[in-house]
Parts: C-alpha cells; sequence; structure tokens
C-alpha cells in the first residue's frame, strides 16, 4: 500500500492473531497530520480499528508474547509502545534521529531500534519502556536482526510435588520470556505464564515418582538440563509393610536384631530413591516422644545395599540395630530423593 513520509509496517501479530500494521495518515498538511494504525483481521481482511501513532511511522514489531507492539515514528524520534489486547497506546519513547527499524527480541526483555539520521541503535527495556542504553553504528541503520539467545534454567521454586500433579512452579533463569513449552523430564507443562525475562509459571503435568529436569523452549531454543533446573515427584509411598507397623503403632522388639524395613513406591526408580544421609535412627523418650539425642546414621545386616524385589515390587532395606538400644525407644526415619520422611517407632528391649 502507499504510504506517504513513511514506509509500510512489518507483518506482526495482534490480539493474539497474525495482523499487519497498515499506516494511513488523515488529510491535512504533515504538522496537522493524525496518523493512524489500522488493525487488520487477516481472517476477513476486515479493519477492525485505528490505532493513533506519531509520525512517520516506519516498522513495527511484535514483542514475542505478543502483548505489546512496537511502532518507530520517523518524525517524532520516538517508538510508540501498543498493547495489542486494548488497541492503545500505553507509552511513547524518545529514542535517536530518525529511527526507521524496530525488533523486539524473540527471546524477550527488549527492543532495539535502528536510529538512521544518528547512525546509533537504541535499546529499550520493555519492562519500562525506557532506553537503557545506544550504541553508535555505522551510517544510516536500517534494519535489523538478533542473534538467537538460548534460555537457561538457574531455579525452580517450590520444586517438588505430587505425582498427579497440576501444582504451579515459578522457574527462574535468563532469556525465558519467549517460553513457548516448559518440560519436566519429556512431558510438557500443562500451562506456562510469562511473568517477565527472569521468571515464569508453570502447571506440573503428572509423572512417576523421582527427580527429571526442567526444561525451558523458546524460539532461541532449549535450556539445558541442570542441577539448579530439577523438579521432584513425591513417590506414592504407603507406609512401612509387614513386620513393621506404622507410626503411631511401636513395635516391640529386642535390640541387635535386623529389622526389614520394606515399602513401595510404585515401581522400581533404581538404587538412589534413598535421600542423602538417611535412614537415621533417633533416641525419643518413650512417654512424650521427645528428642533425647539426635540423629544417627543407621546400619545394614548383610551386603548392606538397598534392594528392590520384583515378586513383591518393593524395597528392602535391612536395619542392623544396635544391642545398645536396650531400654529405649528409637524413631526409624527413610528420607526419600522426594524431599519426604517417613517414620516407625521401636521400643527395644
Amino acid at each position: 500500500m502507499a504510504v506517504p513520509h513513511g514506509r509500510a509496517g512489518s507483518p506482526g501479530r495482534l490480539r493474539r492473531l497474525r495482523h499487519r500494521a497498515a499506516i494511513v495518515p488523515a488529510a491535512g498538511a504533515l504538522g496537522a497530520l493524525t496518523v493512524l494504525v489500522p488493525v487488520i483481521e487477516t481472517a476477513t481482511n476486515a479493519v477492525t480499528g485505528a490505532i493513533p501513532v506519531g509520525t512517520g511511522p516506519g516498522s513495527v514489531s511484535i514483542a514475542p508474547d505478543g502483548a505489546h507492539a512496537y511502532v518507530t515514528n520517523q518524525y517524532d524520534n520516538t517508538v510508540s509502545v501498543i498493547d495489542t489486547t486494548t488497541s492503545t497506546v500505553t507509552g511513547t519513547v524518545p529514542v535517536g534521529g530518525t529511527p526507521v527499524g524496530v525488533l523486539a527480541d524473540p527471546a524477550g526483555g527488549v527492543a532495539y531500534v535502528a536510529n538512521s539520521h544518528d547512525g546509533t541503535l537504541s535499546v529499550i527495556d520493555t519492562a519500562t519502556d525506557s532506553v537503557t542504553r545506544t550504541v553508535a553504528t555505522g551510517s544510516s541503520p536500517y534494519s535489523l536482526a538478533v542473534a538467537p539467545v538460548a534460555p537457561t534454567v538457574t531455579g525452580v521454586r517450590s520444586g517438588h510435588g505430587p505425582d498427579a500433579g497440576g501444582n504451579t512452579v515459578t522457574i527462574v533463569g535468563t532469556h525465558l520470556a519467549g517460553a513457548r513449552a516448559v518440560l519436566f523430564g519429556s512431558t510438557p507443562a500443562t500451562g506456562v505464564t510469562v511473568v517477565n525475562d527472569g521468571t515464569l509459571r508453570a502447571t506440573v503435568p503428572a509423572g512417576a515418582g523421582g527427580t527429571v529436569d526442567v526444561r525451558v523452549t523458546t524460539p532461541a531454543g532449549t535450556s539445558a538440563a541442570s542441577v539448579a533446573g530439577r523438579y521432584t515427584y513425591a513417590y506414592p509411598f504407603s507406609g512401612f509393610r509387614p513386620p513393621v507397623a506404622n507410626s503411631p503403632a511401636v513395635n516391640r522388639m529386642h535390640a541387635g536384631r535386623a529389622v526389614p524395613m520394606k515399602f513401595a513406591l510404585g515401581g522400581d526408580f533404581g538404587p538412589n530413591v534413598i535421600a542423602r544421609d538417611y535412614p537415621v535412627a533417633q533416641h525419643v523418650d518413650c512417654t512424650t516422644g521427645a528428642p533425647l539425642d539426635p540423629p544417627a546414621p543407621t546400619t545394614t545386616a548383610g551386603d548392606g545395599a538397598l534392594s528392590y524385589d520384583l515378586a513383591d515390587g518393593g524395597y528392602h532395606y535391612v536395619w542392623k540395630t544396635d544391642r545398645a538400644y536396650a531400654g529405649t525407644c528409637q524413631v526409624f526415619t527413610l528420607g526419600l530423593n522426594d524431599g519426604t520422611l517417613h517414620t516407625a517407632l521401636f521400643q527395644f528391649s
């Protein structure tokens, strides 16, 4: 289309659909123009609205989340920020002389503006709609491109939950604003909300007990697996199996005996299901249950290895009790790598 004193807008996405921003100045002298950016519904090719911007609009770029559009105004030396939900200008950012090109970083967080007259590049922080840097370029910069930067995950807050999923976790890192998917292991989150370039929220999908890597996918790639970016599903622990009775029942036996601590987690998840520094036994008051000594590591009978029995679908840990336990009550605590603790009470003679 013909655009007096300007350039046609580049394709973009408005109202979560793909639209093309066209520049249509009203009648009158240049200094009195009301310059409008029509919003065209491409499904019907109908104009559904018109947004007033500055004079001499040159380019338009849409933020990766589709929430805002950025329009360069060449004769005002500004960039108009458009809320694509309300189709209104929510901010005007002063930039360099004759801004021609604009590009919202596909990874989110910033928009870049090529200032043709000044030979500079303005960097706009899209969270504050302000210029944070001005970079000298060659003469008459026009077009822009951004080298892709893959996201990183540096933490998962509330990083454990039920195997049924449905809970929400907060993921922190860098270059997250363009997130298209969040993977828990190989399973995608059932919902993703981008908060800003360093934070997003994800609804956890269902999964088996154990720990999985959490990775974020943006147009620039998928984050690498890291120790900091992990989520743990709680195992469906249903209690210790006989001959051990679960709390608050008291198991009475002779000190020095080997006690088979059997439990099931819904499958064989390998030998590392027990958390570091567990199991432990702690001397407690037989009447009140109050701790009398710090927890101490337990020892095992036989080869000392945690084993999985395919026949009964459970784990077996044989606790070799200490003869010094005679006349005391001890709480056995099993810590699992899903962050849960499970106890059984013993009274020794």
